[in-house]
Parts: structure tokens; C-alpha cells; sequence
């Protein structure tokens, strides 16, 4: 969902994880989008000339209400799901080495492992 704070647009509260995880996802591959930077990989280098990361969600607006689907079940206030799109560029190198790339960065990346295994909350309340 969008929000208007006076005249700029921005994105709601959802749009925070989507973000988080595309920068933490950026951030792990190692590359930035400038050609020759290397990332390393299993002791060799990858020299990436382009990395591009894109993380989109969907939601339900009706969850920050607190409202209830047509079953009775109360909608999710966060994200109902995550995907992510990483564009990678590194000539010479095969489409599954860089998919290989890619999924190992990703799966010590603490944000996207934090959205992919989805952890249990606990809350704990303390009053004074």
C-alpha cells in the first residue's frame, strides 16, 4: 500500500521488508554494479559486470486493520509473500555457476534467511 505524507508518496510499512532484503541480498553477493569488481566464490573470483537485485511483495492492506478474510481468518499485516530477482552479469562465466553464485550468498544473507525460514515470534510484554 502507498501513503501520502503531504504532497511526496512513499511506501508503507510493508515496503520495508522487501527493501530490506533486496539490500542485504546486494550487500552478500558482494559486487557492485560497476564492471570489474570481483566477489569471491569457493576460492575463485567472479569479476561481475553487472548486478542487479529487485525484491517485490505482496499484501493485504486489510492486516494493519486487523481485519478478517472471508473465512474468519485474521490477514497477515506483513508481507504474504517475498520474491527476489538477482541480474547477474560475469562473462566466461556458466549461468549455473553464477546461479550457484548467487543461491550460496544468499543462503548466509541474515535478512532473506530470515524472510525464506520464517521464524516464530515471541512477544513478551513487561509492565511496570
Amino acid at each position: 500500500p502507498r501513503r501520502t505524507h503531504g504532497n511526496t508518496p512513499r511506501v508503507g510499512g510493508a515496503g520495508a521488508v522487501p527493501r530490506a532484503v533486496r539490500r542485504c541480498a546486494h550487500r552478500r553477493v558482494g559486487a557492485r554494479r560497476r564492471s570489474g569488481v570481483g566477489a569471491e566464490h569457493s576460492g575463485q573470483r567472479i569479476h561481475l559486470e553487472a548486478l542487479e537485485v529487485r525484491a517485490e511483495s505482496r499484501s493485504d492492506s486489510r492486516g494493519m486493520f486487523a481485519m478478517t478474510d472471508a473465512d474468519g481468518r485474521q490477514v497477515p499485516a506483513g508481507p504474504l509473500e517475498v520474491s527476489l530477482t538477482v541480474r547477474i552479469v560475469a562473462p566466461g562465466e556458466s549461468p549455473d555457476r553464477l546461479r550457484a553464485f548467487v543461491e550460496t550468498a544468499l543462503g548466509s544473507s541474515p535478512i532473506p534467511s530470515l524472510v525464506r525460514s520464517a521464524l516464530p515470534l515471541t512477544i513478551r510484554v513487561e509492565t511496570a
